[in-house]
């Protein structure tokens, strides 16, 4: 969490401008560290938990259009209302030597490993910010465990995500509406497989045959209300015939104080299939 802080506070104060959920706020940034940020805001109370928010520092953006990507970790109301990040990543559509120069002068990491991306908008340059374990954030499986790009047809056309795996794979059918979000824009999704590990979702997006990272955010119900789900993933989109199908390959899943709920909503689910 963010409040169990390894990292040095700096003061500070400067204006920042903020996106969340395709929607634009300014903030004041009050301290900031090599872990995460405090934005003091009088708008926290429309940015939702767990939810990514980009910023961009004055200057930061008329060379390089540079982006801080932070998750939400905490809120604070009262009379410094506001919310506490935790870095995740830093974007660059410049080259890689300014973002290092960047991230040296913000944050003192000499040396940050940065890795060159393509995307539909051209290149870009990533640095990923480590997690409180010490491992970057969005790190991808071990091996040769990439999301597999096709599907097959089970009776009735229901499509499913091919395995190699036992049960740690497998998935059931479902109907939960929720959403993927990938690079601050959030698309409408309908589950229809899901599984502890990986998820078949039918979404708005155009067809690109490349992976992308993205969280595939939806709700479960719970004994006391409804809790938010969020899976880091790698996703694929299934084929230019059918565009807006997109098999996640799961990298962590994030559901607050109710551990293990996704796996028993799973067991729930196929008892009532069953």
């Amino acid at each position: 969490m963010y409040e169990k802080r390894t990292h040095f506070r700096r003061p500070l104060k400067v204006p920042v401008t903020c996106f969340v959920e395709g929607r634009k706020f300014e903030a004041e940034a009050r301290d900031i560290s090599r872990g995460g940020i405090f934005l003091e805001t009088r708008d926290s109370s429309s940015i939702p938990m767990s939810a990514v928010v980009g910023l961009m520092f004055p200057g930061d953006a008329r060379d390089q259009s540079t982006f801080l990507f932070g998750r939400v970790a905490r809120k604070q109301d009262g009379t410094n209302e506001g919310v506490g990040l935790s870095w995740e990543k830093a974007v660059s559509g410049g080259d890689a030597g300014g973002l290092a120069n960047l991230l040296t002068k913000m944050f003192g990491i000499s040396n940050p490993q940065i890795q060159v991306e393509s995307n539909d908008r051209g290149r870009r340059s990533v640095f990923k910010f480590e997690s409180e374990s010490g491992r970057p954030h969005e790190t991808r499986p071990a091996g040769n465990e990439a999301i597999h790009s096709a599907s097959n047809r089970a009776p009735g056309g229901v499509a499913t995500v091919k395995s190699g795996m036992s049960s740690e794979g497998e998935t059931v059918s479902c109907y939960i509406r929720g959403h993927l979000e990938e690079n601050l824009v959030r698309y409408p999704a309908l589950i229809t497989r899901l599984g502890p590990r990986s998820a078949l979702a039918h979404t708005t997006l155009k067809y690109d045959p490349r992976p992308m990272y993205a969280d595939l955010i939806f709700t479960i119900p719970s004994k006391e209300s409804h809790v938010e789900v969020i899976c880091k993933s790698e996703a694929r989109q299934i084929s230019a015939e059918e565009p807006g199908t997109v098999a996640f390959r799961f990298f962590s899943v994030e559901e607050g104080e109710s551990k293990g709920l996704l796996r028993r909503y799973l067991a729930w689910l196929q008892l009532h299939q069953n």
